[in-house]
């Protein structure tokens, strides 16, 4: 189901829901780097389109339930 609504309505998904994460494009922002990151250089700020993950947790007990221990599975989830 999550396959065939990302096809028909891609709304900027970048890759829906595999291993329980998603991708979507975000706004494009200004990174501060090296103008060649495999050797000294100056640094620069250069556009960067950025790329927003999102995490889904569809067996584990949720965090708010489990606030110490965080998604415990197995003792409340499914």
């Amino acid at each position: 189901m999550i396959k065939k609504t990302s096809q028909e309505s891609p709304n900027g998904i970048v890759s829906a829901y595999k291993d329980n994460a998603a991708f979507v494009k975000g706004p494009t922002i200004q990174n501060f780097a090296p103008e060649q990151p495999d050797q000294p250089s100056a640094y620069a700020v250069k556009d960067l389109h950025s790329i927003i993950s999102l995490k889904a947790e569809t067996h584990n007990f949720p965090t708010t339930v489990e606030p110490f221990n965080g998604a415990a599975t197995g003792s409340g989830g499914d």
